[in-house]
C-alpha cells in the first residue's frame, strides 16, 4: 500500500471526527489510553494537550535557532564518531558511533514543521535550509555515524521535509521571483529524495497554496526557458494539473522527440479512467510518433503486453514484446517474446527480425540523444549477453564462437563471458527432450541467474521450450555438432585446469559439476567410453587436490544415479 500524504491523511482524520459522535470519540481514545505502557503514560496525556502544540513548548525563534547552531558544531567537530570502519550489514564501509544526532535531527524537523503550519513560513525556511546543511556534511567522513543512508536512521520521511521547505519557499517568495525560487529549491534539494514534483509541495499541507491558478501558467513558461534534466518531469505535471488529459495529449504530439514520457502520463490518466481501447490506440500513436531507437518505447509496448495478458489476447501481447525488445533488448523481454511467438506460429519470423534488429544495434552502448543521465531520451543499445542468445536460438554459432574468442575461463559469473552460455546451449541440444540431470540442470540455472534472466525457474521453462524448437528448425549437423562438442569439451578443460592448477577452492564445485556435466553430455551421444575418459583424466591429473576429488565424486555419484554412466 502506497503511503498517504499528508493532505488526504488529514482529510480522512476530519472526515472521520466528522461523523463520529462525540461520546463515541471519548470511548475511543479511553480505549487507546488503557493500553499505553506506564513508562509512556505522561507523553499520552502531553499529547491531549492542545495549547502544547502550538505554543512550540514555550520555545523561542532565537532559542531554536541556538540549540540548532550548537548541533551544528557538535557534528562540524565530529563529536558523535569514534571510527571509520566496515559494516556486515549495509556492506560497506561507513562512520561509526553514536547515533543519537538522527533522533536530534528528527526534533529539528518537525519544530520547522510545526512553524510551517502556524503560519511562520520565514522561519521554518530558515530551520529547514539549516538542518539540510547539516545533512549534507554527513557526505564526508567523520560527521554524522551510520547507515549513509539517511532514511533509515531518521524517523521523519525526508521527502516530505523537503517538500515543506520548498513548500515554505513558495509561500515566501514574491511573486515576479517565485518560478525562479521554486525551481532553485528543487535543484538544491531536490538529490535528497527521489524526485520533487510541484504535487508533492501540494499535498504536503492541507491548504491551497495562495496564487495558485496564476503561477501554474507562470511555472511552466519558466521551465520552458529551463535546460537540464529535472525539467521533463516538472513541465509535464505542471501541464497536466494546469488542463487535465486534454492538455497533456496535446502536448505530448506536439513533442514526442523531446519530451516522449508526456505519453505514459497521457496513456496513465487514461489508465486512472479505465478507458482500455483509448491506452491501445494511443500506445499504438506514440509507438509510431517516437523515433524508432528512443528505449522509453518500451515502457509504452509493456502497456500493450499487460493489456494482452488481462485480456488474453495473444496477438495484442505478441506485438507488446515485439516493440519492447526492439527497444529495450534485454533476456527476460527475448524469452517472453520468443516463446509467445512460438505459441502464435511464428517464431521462425519474429527470430529473423530479432536477429536483424540485434545487428542494427552492435556496438551501441547506451548512447543517448542529449545527455547519457537523461533516461526518456536513452536510445536503444544491445548488451553482448543477448546477443550471444539471439546467435544461438537463431542458429549463428559461428557468430558466438566469434563472440568467446579470446575469453578468458576464468570470469564467467555475471553474463560478460559467453563461453558458459554456448556450453550450456550445446548440452541442452545433446540433451534433447529427455529430462535434464541435476548436473545440466545447474549449468543452465547459472547461465540464466548470471544472464540476467528475470525468473530462474520461469526461465529454465522458456529456455527448455525454446530450444526444443531450435532443435526442429535448425538441427545442427553431425559434423557441426562434432565440432561444437570438441570445442565444449577443450573449453570445459581448459576452465577445470585453471581453476583447480591456481587452487580456487571456492570454485571446486563450479569445475567438477561442469566437467560431470560434460560428461553427461557425450554419454547423451553415446560417447560413454570418452566421457569415462574426461573424467578419470582429471582425476589422474589433479590427485593431490583433495577438495577437488571430493568434490568430482559427488558430480559422478549423481551421474551414476541416473545411468550416464
Amino acid at each position: 500500500m502506497s503511503e498517504l500524504n499528508y493532505q488526504d491523511f488529514m482529510k480522512k482524520v476530519n472526515d472521520f471526527l466528522a461523523e463520529m459522535p462525540a461520546e463515541d470519540l471519548r470511548v475511543l481514545l479511553a480505549k487507546w489510553a488503557s493500553k499505553v505502557q506506564p513508562a509512556e503514560r505522561y507523553e499520552f496525556l502531553g499529547r491531549l494537550t492542545i495549547s502544547q502544540e502550538n505554543e512550540l513548548d514555550g520555545q523561542s525563534e532565537k532559542e531554536l535557532l541556538g540549540e540548532i547552531a550548537a548541533f551544528a558544531e557538535r557534528v562540524t567537530d565530529g563529536d558523535y564518531c569514534e571510527g571509520w570502519g566496515w559494516d556486515e550489514e549495509i556492506q560497506e564501509e561507513r562512520d561509526w558511533g553514536d547515533e543519537s544526532w538522527a533522533e536530534e535531527m528528527d526534533q529539528f524537523f518537525l519544530k520547522a514543521r510545526r512553524f510551517l503550519f502556524q503560519g511562520n513560513s520565514q522561519m521554518a525556511e530558515t530551520v529547514y535550509k539549516q538542518l539540510f546543511e547539516i545533512l549534507a556534511m554527513g557526505e564526508e567522513s567523520g560527521h554524522l555515524p551510520g547507515d549513509p543512508d539517511y532514511s533509515n536512521l531518521l524517523t521523519v520521511e525526508l521527502k516530505e521535509q523537503v517538500a515543506l521547505l520548498i513548500r515554505a519557499v513558495y509561500l515566501n517568495a514574491r511573486t515576479k521571483r517565485r518560478a525562479e525560487l521554486v525551481y532553485a529549491a528543487i535543484q538544491e534539494y531536490g538529490y535528497l529524495t527521489r524526485g520533487i514534483l510541484l504535487v508533492d509541495i501540494v499535498n504536503v499541507g492541507d491548504t491551497v497554496l495562495p496564487q495558485w491558478d496564476n503561477f501554474l501558467p507562470e511555472w511552466i513558461e519558466f521551465l520552458r526557458k529551463q535546460p537540464g534534466l529535472q525539467v521533463s518531469a516538472l513541465l509535464r505535471e505542471a501541464v497536466l494539473l494546469q488542463g487535465g488529459i486534454m492538455a497533456i495529449a496535446e502536448f505530448a504530439r506536439r513533442n514526442p522527440r523531446v519530451y516522449p514520457a508526456a505519453y505514459l502520463d497521457w496513456i496513465g490518466e487514461l489508465e486512472k479512467n479505465g478507458e482500455e481501447e483509448a491506452v491501445i490506440s494511443v500506445a499504438r500513436e506514440a509507438l509510431v510518433a517516437m523515433p524508432r531507437d528512443y528505449a522509453i518505447r518500451s515502457d509504452i509496448a509493456m502497456k500493450l503486453v499487460r493489456l494482452g495478458e488481462k485480456r488474453n489476447d495473444a496477438a495484442l501481447k505478441l506485438e507488446g514484446y515485439r516493440h519492447c525488445f526492439s527497444a529495450k533488448p534485454g533476456m527476460g523481454g527475448l524469452l517472453d517474446l520468443y516463446c509467445t511467438a512460438i505459441a502464435q506460429g511464428c517464431w521462425e519470423e519474429v527470430s529473423n527480425e530479432t536477429a536483424q534488429r540485434v545487428a542494427e544495434l552492435q556496438g551501441k552502448r547506451e548512447e543517448t540523444y542529449a545527455n547519457n543521465w537523461n533516461s526518456e531520451l536513452q536510445a536503444a543499445y544491445a548488451p553482448d549477453n543477448v546477443a550471444v542468445h539471439v546467435w544461438l536460438f537463431g542458429g549463428k554459432y559461428e557468430k558466438v564462437l566469434a563472440l568467446c574468442k579470446n575469453k578468458d575461463s576464468l570470469g564467467w559469473s555475471g553474463g560478460g563471458n559467453p563461453k558458459p552460455a554456448f556450453i550450456a546451449f550445446i548440452l541442452s541440444a545433446l540433451a534433447g527432450e529427455k529430462p535434464y540431470s541435476p548436473l545440466l540442470s545447474r549449468q543452465l540455472t547459472n547461465v540464466i541467474i548470471d544472464f540476467s534472466f528475470q525468473n530462474e525457474k520461469g526461465g529454465m521453462e522458456q529456455y527448455r521450450q525454446i530450444i526444443s524448437v531450435v532443435n526442429n528448425f535448425l538441427p545442427i549437423a553431425k559434423n557441426e555438432l562434432d565440432y561444437y562438442v570438441k570445442w565444449c569439451v577443450d573449453e570445459v578443460g581448459k576452465r577445470v585446469d585453471v581453476i583447480v592448477s591456481n587452487q580456487y577452492r571456492g570454485s571446486y564445485g563450479k569445475a567438477a559439476n561442469l566437467l560431470a556435466a560434460m560428461a553427461e553430455g557425450l554419454a547423451r551421444r553415446g560417447e560413454k567410453n570418452e566421457a569415462i575418459a574426461l573424467l578419470e583424466k582429471y582425476r589422474s591429473k589433479y590427485p593431490r587436490h583433495r577438495a577437488f576429488q571430493s568434490e568430482l565424486t559427488e558430480s559422478r555419484k549423481i551421474l551414476s544415479t541416473i545411468k550416464f554412466i
